[in-house]
């Protein structure tokens, strides 16, 4: 790490501040200091820009003003981009279960080895960048489907979504067009074959369904597939 890593310590022990700082600045982290809940929330309130926010929050559980528990769902709520690792003396399953509720990512029981309170850091780091990278992706890709929705909307051609037993799921407004259609509620009513062969639906679907049978039963028998399924759909006809 290097000291562009910035992590807010919130203690109100000077013995376990002074020996936390002491072990992550060996590591090269750049440390702040508050030592209760409140006094955290308004440092961060004067953190004009994001790169000013710390990358990471240490914090105890018991403290004045605002404990841990609270100031973990501050966080969670006003600034989900820092994650929380909660520090505690006590050593029971209460306060763990209160901690992971409130939002924390880990949770250290005091007095921690060095390797620990390492590890741990860097763990949870990883993991949120991770997190925050593929909540990026994420959003991407919803921008993409809804412009993709956009596109295959506003198409004149006929484009649909069906099940794989072949029911309608979705007709564009070209589609609706085409097949004289209002919108999809009538189009979901409808089997793929019955929405473009309204006649004939049954007739075109039990055909299809012959030709199927018969190309997979020619590339089985490795026997020039194509010339087979065709031979088969000019017969019908």
């Amino acid at each position: 790490m290097n000291t562009l890593t910035k992590i807010l310590l919130v203690e109100d022990s000077n013995f376990d501040s002074t020996t936390i700082v002491e072990l992550l600045k060996e590591e090269n982290y750049s440390i702040e200091v508050v030592n209760d809940g409140l006094k955290a929330i308004n440092y961060l309130k004067k953190c004009q820009h994001a790169t000013d926010l710390p990358a990471l929050v240490l914090s105890d559980i018991f403290m004045p003003n605002m404990n841990g528990f609270e100031l973990c769902s501050e966080l969670r709520e006003h600034y989900k981009d820092i994650p929380c690792i909660m520090l505690t003396a006590y050593n029971d399953e209460d306060n763990l279960t209160r901690a992971f509720k409130a939002g924390a990512f880990d949770y250290l029981i005091k007095p921690c080895t060095k390797t620990e309170l390492i590890v741990r850091v860097e763990k949870v780091l990883r993991l949120h960048h991770m997190i925050s990278n593929m909540e990026t992706e994420l959003e991407m890709l919803q921008v993409k489907k809804q412009e993709m929705a956009s596109i295959v909307e506003q198409c004149q051609d006929f484009v649909a979504i069906t099940s794989l037993d072949s029911k309608v799921l979705y007709v564009n407004r070209g589609g609706l067009e085409i097949v004289g259609l209002d919108d999809n509620t009538k189009a979901r009513e409808k089997s793929m074959y019955d929405l473009i062969y309204p006649e004939d639906g049954n007739s075109v679907k039990e055909l299809i369904s012959k030709s199927d049978a018969a190309m997979y039963e020619a590339k089985r028998k490795k026997n020039n597939s194509y010339h087979f399924y065709n031979k088969l759909i000019l017969q019908n006809i």
